[in-house]
C-alpha cells in the first residue's frame, strides 16, 4: 500500500505530483522542509487546487453540480450526527458514506444525474473501492465518524509513525555505511516498514502501535497470503522487521513494549518445502550456452559456492595465481561480522579450482587495482547505491546468466525454461556435496557457513586434503573437466 498520495520527484530541488484529469500539477519542497514536512503541506495545496478544478467543472457540467450538491447534502448530514458512540449511530453513518462514496464512483463513471438506478446509489462502498483500486483513483477520503473525530487530539507530527520510520531508516542508512548492513536488508526493512505504516496509518502517533494494532497487522498479511497476493517468506519478512521497528521505538522510549511481541503466535507459519537446486541437465545447458566470462561466473558459484556478492569482491590478494586456488571468507560475513557477532567464527575457505575455472579466471583477470574481475568499464561486477532513500542495483552477473536463460527458453530446437535465482546454484553444489556418503560432511564448510558446535569451532579443523578431494569430485558432478 503506498504511503503517499502525492509522487515524489527528486528533480529541482525536490517537488511532489499530482496526475489529474490528465495534467499533472507540481508542489515544490522549501529548502528548510524535510520530505514528509513537505508532503504534509502540499497536500493541502493539492486539496485546495482540486477543488478549484472541481468547482470550474461543476460549472461547466450540469451533472456534475448535481451529483455534487449531492455529495454536500450526504457531508452535512454526517457532520449533523451525534457524537455519542451508539449502534444506532455507527449504521446511519456508514449508511451515509456508503452514499457519499456511491455518487463519486458515478462522478468517475460520468453516469448523467438522471439515469442513475436505486442500486447504482445505494452500492456497497468497499465494492465500489476495490473496483476502483482502493479508492485511489477518486482521493475518496475517509472521514472519522463524530464520536472518533470528538476524541482524537493534535498530532505531533515528530511522534507520527511515518516519521520515526524515516528515522529508524537513517539509523539503518548509517550502518550501511559502515558495512554492518547490506544494501539488500535495507531496501527489505524500507518496503516493509512503508506498508506497513501505509496499512495502519503513517499518520498516527506511535503510541498508537499496540498489540491489537500488530495482531491485526498479522491477520492483514495472513489474508494476503490466503489470496495470494504475498508468499509465506515474504510475509514473515515483513513482520520481522515491524517487530525490529517496534523494539527499536520501545528502546528510543517512544511506546510501551507491546505484550504480543513475546507471544509465539505472533509470526507467520512456513510451509515445508523441499531445498530448490538446479537440476544436472539444467546446469550442463547453462554452462553449455553461456559465453565465457557468463560460464565463469557460474564455474565459481559451482566450484567456491560463491554468489554475484562473492564474485565481485574477489580481490587478486585472494587468488593464488600459480596453484589455481582461491582463499577468502564470503562477502556476506566478512562485512558483516561485527555487527551481529559471527565475524570471528566463520571459516576461512580454501578452494582448489577446477581446471576450466581457473583457465577462464586468469583469462579474465582485470586490471584493477584490488579486483580480480570488473565489467568492461572496469567497475565492479555488483554494486549497490542508496539513492533518495532507495537502494539502487547494479549486477552485471545476474544480467549475464539472463541473457543465457533467455537464449535456452526460445530455443527452437529444445526449449528450455529456467525460473530459479542465481543463489541456487550455490545451494545446488552443497546439496550435491551433502549427498555424497564420504565428502558429506564438508557441505557446511563448503558453504563458508560458522561452525554449527562448540566442537566444531574449536576442535575440528577440515582436512585440506580431504576437502580438495571433495571439491574435485563435486567438479565431475558437473561435468568440469576437473
Amino acid at each position: 500500500m503506498a504511503k503517499y498520495k502525492l509522487t515524489w520527484r527528486a528533480e529541482q530541488g525536490g517537488r511532489w505530483r499530482k496526475k489529474y484529469k490528465g495534467k499533472s500539477y507540481y508542489f515544490r519542497k522549501r529548502p528548510d522542509e524535510t520530505k514528509a514536512e513537505s508532503y504534509s503541506r502540499c497536500w493541502k495545496e493539492w486539496l485546495t487546487k482540486r477543488a478549484e478544478i472541481d468547482q470550474q467543472a461543476d460549472a461547466d457540467d450540469p451533472d456534475r453540480r448535481a451529483w455534487n450538491e449531492m455529495i454536500r447534502r450526504t457531508a452535512a448530514q454526517m457532520s449533523e450526527l451525534e457524537d455519542e458512540d451508539t449502534p444506532r449511530n455507527r449504521r446511519v453513518w456508514s449508511g451515509l458514506f456508503a452514499q457519499l462514496s456511491t455518487y463519486r464512483y458515478l462522478i468517475q463513471e460520468g453516469v448523467p444525474f438522471g439515469f442513475a438506478d436505486d442500486e447504482e446509489r445505494n452500492a456497497d462502498p468497499s465494492t465500489l473501492i476495490t473496483v476502483l483500486g482502493g479508492g485511489q483513483a477518486l482521493d475518496i477520503p475517509d472521514p472519522p465518524p463524530p464520536w472518533e473525530k470528538a476524541k482524537r487530539p493534535e498530532t505531533d507530527e515528530a511522534k507520527t509513525i511515518s516519521r520515526n520510520v524515516e528515522r529508524f531508516m537513517r539509523r539503518k542508512r548509517q550502518q550501511v555505511e559502515r558495512g554492518q548492513l547490506s544494501h539488500g536488508r535495507f531496501d527489505a526493512l524500507r518496503c516493509s516498514l512503508e506498508a506497513f505504516a501505509g496499512h495502519v496509518g503513517g499518520s498516527k502517533e506511535i503510541t498508537a502501535i499496540d498489540s491489537p494494532t500488530l495482531s491485526a497487522y498479522r491477520d492483514h498479511l495472513e489474508k494476503q497470503i490466503d489470496l495470494d497476493r504475498l508468499r509465506p517468506h515474504s510475509a514473515r519478512d515483513r513482520l520481522a522487521a515491524v517487530k525490529q521497528f517496534v523494539r527499536w521505538a520501545w528502546g528510543e522510549e517512544l511506546l510501551g513494549l507491546p505484550r504480543i511481541l513475546e507471544s509465539r503466535e505472533f509470526s507467520i507459519a512456513l510451509p515445508e518445502q523441499a531445498i530448490a537446486t538446479f537440476t544436472d541437465p539444467e546446469v550442463n545447458r547453462l554452462l553449455g550456452a553461456a559465453s565465457d566470462t557468463t560460464k565463469l561466473y557460474v564455474l565459481l558459484m559451482l566450484n567456491c559456492g560463491m554468489t554475484q556478492q562473492d564474485i565481485s569482491d574477489l580481490r587478486h590478494d585472494e587468488v593464488d595465481w600459480k596453484r589455481g586456488r582461491v582463499t577468502r571468507k564470503r562477502s556476506k560475513t566478512r562485512k558483516n561480522g561485527n555487527g551481529n557477532g559471527k565475524g570471528n567464527t566463520v571459516p576461512t575457505v580454501e578452494y582448489a579450482l577446477w581446471p576450466e575455472t581457473f583457465r577462464l579466471l586468469t583469462k579474465y583477470r582485470s586490471a584493477h587495482a584490488t579486483l580480480a574481475l570488473t565489467n568492461r568499464k572496469g567497475e565492479p561486477l555488483k554494486a549497490e547505491t542508496i539513492v533518495n532513500g532507495r537502494v539502487k542495483k547494479l549486477d552485471s552477473i545476474r544480467s549475464a546468466v539472463l541473457r543465457v536463460l533467455r537464449k535456452l527458453a526460445k530455443d527452437k530446437s529444445a526449449p528450455l525454461k529456467i525460473d530459479k535465482p542465481l543463489k541456487l546454484l550455490r545451494k545446488t553444489a552443497a546439496s550435491k556435496l551433502g549427498s555424497n556418503p564420504e565428502f558429506g560432511r564438508f557441505a557446511q564448510h563448503f558453504l563458508g557457513h560458522a561452525p554449527a558446535t562448540v566442537a566444531d569451532r574449536f576442535y575440528v579443523t577440515p582436512n585440506q586434503n580431504q576437502f580438495d578431494a571433495a571439491v574435485k569430485w563435486l567438479g565431475e558432478q558437473f561435468e568440469t573437466g576437473s
